[in-house]
C-alpha cells in the first residue's frame, strides 16, 4: 500500500498544481479537468492518512491524572455502588460489591502509579473489566469520554520518575492537551500480580 502523504506534499501538489495553471493556457474546460483530477488525487491520500489502525479506549481519571483503558476490556461503566471490605486481602482490594445479585471484587490501581488517594465522590465510578473468565469493578475518580484513536498516535512512555511503569503501559496521548497513559491491561496483571477469583 502507497504510503500516506505527508501535509508538505499536500503543499507540494497544491503548489505544483497552481504553478501548471498560471504557466499555460489552458481552456477552460481542460483547467476543471486538472482541478477535479487532483482534489480526488489529494481526497484519496487525505483518506488513507485518517484511516489507519484505530483503538477505542475509554478515558478515566485517577486522583489528578488521566488514564485509558482499550474497551475491549470494559463490559460496563456504573455507578458507584456500596463496597464491604474484605480482611486479609492485599491493598488494592477495596472489598467487594453486589451488582444484580453476583458478587464482585472492587480494586484500586492508583498505588501502582503513585496516586495520591482521594474521597469518593458523586463522580466516582465503577469500571466493570472483564478479563480471562474474570469480572471485577475497578474504581475510577471519573470517566471521561469513549475515543476511537489513531493507534500511530499512542507514543512511548520513556524516562522520568514513571519509568517503572513502562512494563504495564502501552504509552500514552495527548488528549485535549490532556496526557492520557494507555494501560495494557494484561501487562498490568501479570506485572502486579493480581489473582482475583469470584469468590473473594
Amino acid at each position: 500500500m502507497a504510503e500516506p502523504m505527508k501535509q508538505q506534499d499536500v503543499f507540494d501538489e497544491v503548489h505544483k498544481l497552481m504553478a501548471e495553471l498560471l504557466s499555460s493556457r489552458l481552456t477552460p474546460e481542460a483547467e476543471a479537468k486538472i482541478l477535479a483530477g487532483r482534489a480526488e488525487k489529494l481526497k484519496r491520500a487525505h483518506t488513507i492518512e485518517e484511516t489507519g489502525e484505530q483503538i477505542s479506549v475509554l478515558i478515566f481519571q485517577l486522583s489528578s491524572e488521566f488514564f485509558a483503558l482499550e474497551t475491549q476490556y470494559v463490559s460496563e461503566v456504573r455507578v458507584l455502588s456500596e463496597v464491604t471490605p474484605v480482611p486479609c486481602t492485599p491493598d488494592f482490594v477495596l472489598g467487594i460489591t453486589n451488582i444484580r445479585g453476583a458478587v464482585f471484587s472492587v480494586i484500586d490501581i492508583r498505588g501502582s502509579f503513585n496516586l495520591e488517594d482521594r474521597p469518593v465522590t458523586d463522580r466516582s465510578m465503577f469500571l466493570m473489566i472483564q478479563w480471562k473468565g474474570i469480572e471485577l469493578c475497578l474504581l475510577a475518580d471519573a470517566v471521561i469520554e469513549k475515543i476511537n484513536l489513531p493507534r500511530s498516535e499512542v507514543k512511548t512512555m520513556t524516562g522520568g520518575n514513571r519509568e517503572h511503569m513502562s512494563s504495564f503501559v502501552s504509552g500514552f496521548f495527548i488528549r485535549n492537551d490532556n496526557k492520557i497513559t494507555l494501560i495494557s491491561w494484561d501487562n498490568y496483571v501479570s506485572h502486579s500480580n493480581i489473582i482475583v477469583n469470584e469468590e473473594v
